[in-house]
C-alpha cells in the first residue's frame, strides 16, 4: 500500500510540475509577444523604427543596383518609399546620420538612371544632393577580392581563446573596447539592420551586482573589471516572421565581439542572459538599458592574470554529430 501511495504521489507531483512549467512558459511567451508588438516596426513608426526602416531600404536599393541585366528603373517603388521615410525622419530628427545614408542610396540610384525620362528620376533630381562625400556612404562599389587563404590565422584565434574566470586588477583603456566593438560592427546582419548594441560597465559595484542578479559568475564576479551587455533592438524588426531575428543577429555580434576582444589580448567569458520576462525588465532597469532592446549575453572582460590560469577543458563532441552533408 505504501509503494502504491508513493507512485501516486510521484505522479501527482510530476503533473503539478508540468503544469507550473507550462504556465510559466505561456506567461513568458506572452511577455515576448507584447514586447515585440510594442517596440517592433510592425505597428510603430516612431524615431528608431523609421531610422531602421531607412537603413533596411537603403540596403535593398544597394542590392538592386548590383543586379546583372537589371530592367529599366528597377526598384523605383522602393525609391518612392525611401523618400517618404526620409520626409518622416526629417520631421522627427533633422540632424540624423540615417538621412545621409538614405540620401546617398537615392543619389546612387539617380546616377544609375539619370538618363531616363521617368517621373521618378525628375523627382530625384530635386531630392538628392549630388556630392561625392554623400554618394560614398551607400550605393555600391567594385573591388577585386583575391580570396587569400586565412584559415591558419583564423584557426589560431579560435583555438587560442578560452573562457577565463580569473582576471588581473589592471585597469583597461576603453579605447581598446571601442576598437573591438568597431570590429564587431563588421558582422553580417539581416538586410544590414545593424541593430546590435554594446553597453559597457566599468563600475565594479554595478558589475558585481549585475552578475549577482545573473547568477552565472559565482566565485569570480568580484574579479570582473569590465562587463559588456550585448543587446539587440526590437525597433529594427517587422512582422511575425522576424520575431526571433534579434537573437540571431545579436548572437552573431556577440560572437565576433568576443573574438575581437581576444585579438586585443583580453580575457573574456560569455555569460548567458536567459532571463524570464520580469527578470529581464529588472536587469534592464538596474543597468539603464532601454526596454525595446532584448538582452542577448554578458561578456566579462579583463586582462589575463599573471602566471598560469585554470580553464575548463570543455571537450567538443564528434564532427559527425554536428555535420550532415546532403547530396
Amino acid at each position: 500500500m505504501k509503494d502504491y501511495a508513493r507512485k501516486v504521489y510521484r505522479k501527482l507531483r510530476g503533473i503539478r510540475s508540468r503544469r507550473r512549467f507550462r504556465r510559466r512558459l505561456v506567461e513568458n511567451m506572452q511577455f515576448d509577444v507584447e514586447l515585440y508588438e510594442k517596440h517592433s516596426k510592425t505597428f510603430n513608426r516612431s524615431l528608431k523604427q523609421t531610422e531602421h526602416a531607412i537603413l533596411e531600404l537603403a540596403h535593398s536599393i544597394e542590392k538592386g543596383l548590383m543586379r546583372k541585366n537589371m530592367r529599366r528603373l528597377y526598384g523605383k517603388e522602393k525609391v518612392e518609399s525611401m523618400m517618404k521615410l526620409m520626409n518622416r525622419l526629417w520631421c522627427l530628427k533633422r540632424e540624423s546620420y540615417y538621412l545621409k545614408i538614405g540620401e546617398s542610396a537615392l543619389n546612387s540610384y539617380f546616377i544609375y538612371f539619370e538618363s531616363e525620362s521617368d517621373e521618378i528620376v525628375k523627382r530625384l533630381r530635386g531630392f538628392v544632393k549630388r556630392t561625392r562625400d554623400i554618394q560614398s556612404i551607400a550605393g555600391f562599389t567594385k573591388v577585386r577580392i583575391q580570396g587569400e587563404n586565412l584559415s591558419d590565422d583564423f584557426k589560431k584565434i579560435l583555438i587560442s581563446r578560452h573562457s577565463i574566470r580569473s582576471f588581473s586588477p589592471k585597469d583597461m583603456p576603453l579605447e581598446v573596447i571601442r576598437d573591438a566593438v568597431s570590429m564587431a560592427m563588421r558582422v553580417p546582419s539581416q538586410c544590414n539592420r545593424q541593430s546590435s548594441r554594446a553597453h559597457v560597465f566599468t563600475d565594479r559595484e554595478i558589475v558585481r551586482k549585475a552578475l549577482e542578479m545573473q547568477r552565472g559568475a559565482s566565485g569570480f564576479s568580484d574579479e570582473v573589471p569590465v562587463l559588456i551587455s550585448v543587446t539587440n533592438g526590437l525597433s529594427a524588426w517587422d512582422s511575425a516572421n522576424e520575431r526571433n531575428q534579434c537573437f540571431v543577429d545579436g548572437g552573431l555580434f556577440g560572437m565576433v565581439l568576443i573574438y575581437a576582444l581576444h585579438s586585443h589580448g583580453l580575457a573574456t567569458c560569455a555569460l548567458n542572459n536567459a532571463f524570464e520576462g520580469e527578470k529581464e525588465l529588472e536587469m534592464k532597469a538596474f543597468l539603464g538599458i532601454p526596454e525595446d532592446e532584448r538582452m542577448i549575453l554578458f561578456i566579462a572582460v579583463g586582462y589575463y592574470p599573471e602566471g598560469d590560469v585554470k580553464i575548463a577543458k570543455s571537450p567538443r563532441i564528434l564532427i559527425q554529430d554536428v555535420l550532415t552533408i546532403h547530396n
